[in-house]
């Protein structure tokens, strides 16, 4: 009876000596993935919900191995800083910033902690060398900014070829808005286009923006890839129906009260940054993981509403949609 208790004594001390890996995952153990984003509401959800499936694609559970820290501006830019820094004393093993002001304020707070961006350029923000070879601590899925936005005029033209002033909404304090500016008139140029900045920070300043193309009697509208549009996309499609103005909004998500989308998926580019995200947590360096450039870019025409503005959608344009929308 003596021997088999001490034996019992013995295999308890040995159970209670095994690593806390045996008995089932800590949360010392989980890899933190933190995340900052300028916008904090639904409009950006079905994004995130793409970054989340991402992960839980290739094998992460919420818990058991991977957790999250997520810090929203909801739409204050000014809060970004302080954010980026709380993120920062936490210690995260990677931060996902997705647009331009979140990825400024992460990357002005550390150059060591892997940081990974979608629908932004960090090669033209500076924020890395080259899109082969980051060479730093920045990585993930650039986009075509300049190609897009260009390409946006263009089209726009095509569908009203007698168009003499165009309007650009925009945040010019955002690497995105400085790029569009330059893209627009660029292309612009070349077309003999007159373009009108719209200057846009806050909410209020779109009815301003909005009123002040109509008294310009601007052809069209092009909305910049920027935060402040994607939170105000209600507010720019109510006004652009009150005003019966030619918008080109900046992805299909946005296309409601639009008359055509030019762009990529922001959604297929959150779920590439989860790729980027597991590679890090695998233990690859940004440095050595080249920037991608988006697979799709996709052309979406509002046929309804085109209809309601008078516009007659060129056969050209028809062919080259990848979606015609007529509901």
């Amino acid at each position: 009876m003596k021997l088999q208790l001490t034996r019992l004594i013995a295999v308890l001390m040995f159970v209670v000596a095994l690593p806390l890996s045996v008995h089932g995952q800590t949360t010392d153990r989980l890899k933190k993935v933190a995340i900052l984003e300028l916008a904090g509401d639904a409009r950006i959800q079905p994004r995130l919900d793409s970054f989340y499936q991402s992960l839980k694609k290739l094998g992460y559970v919420e818990g058991r191995d991977i957790t999250f820290i997520k810090r929203s501006a909801e739409g204050d830019a000014d809060r970004l800083p302080q954010l980026a820094a709380e993120i920062v004393q936490l210690k995260p093993d990677v931060i996902f910033a997705a647009n331009g002001l979140p990825a400024k304020a992460v990357k002005s707070v550390t150059n060591s902690i892997p940081i990974v961006v979608a629908l932004f350029d960090p090669v033209a923000a500076g924020m890395a060398s080259s899109l082969a070879k980051p060479e730093g601590n920045v990585t993930g899925v650039s986009d075509f900014q300049t190609e897009i936005d260009s390409k946006r005029v263009q089209i726009f033209h095509e569908i009203l070829p007698k168009m003499k002033r165009i309007g650009l909404l925009v945040d010019t304090r955002v690497p995105s808005g400085k790029n569009s500016v330059e893209a627009v008139q660029l292309a612009s140029q070349s077309l003999r286009l007159e373009v009108l900045l719209l200057e846009v920070r806050q909410r209020d300043d779109f009815k301003k923006s909005f009123l002040l193309a109509h008294d310009q009697q601007l052809d069209g509208l092009i909305e910049a890839p920027v935060n402040t549009n994607l939170t105000n996309k209600d507010l720019i499609r109510e006004l652009a129906t009150q005003y019966k103005l030619p918008t080109s909004c900046m992805s299909e998500e946005t296309l409601d009260g639009c008359l055509f989308s030019y762009g990529m998926d922001p959604t297929h580019e959150y779920a590439r940054a989860g790729v980027y995200v597991d590679r890090i947590l695998k233990g690859a360096k940004p440095a050595d993981l080249p920037i991608e450039q988006p697979s799709e870019i996709k052309l979406t025409v509002n046929l309804k509403n085109a209809g309601l503005l008078g516009i007659q959608i060129p056969d050209s344009i028809r062919i080259a949609a990848d979606e015609l929308v007529e509901h």
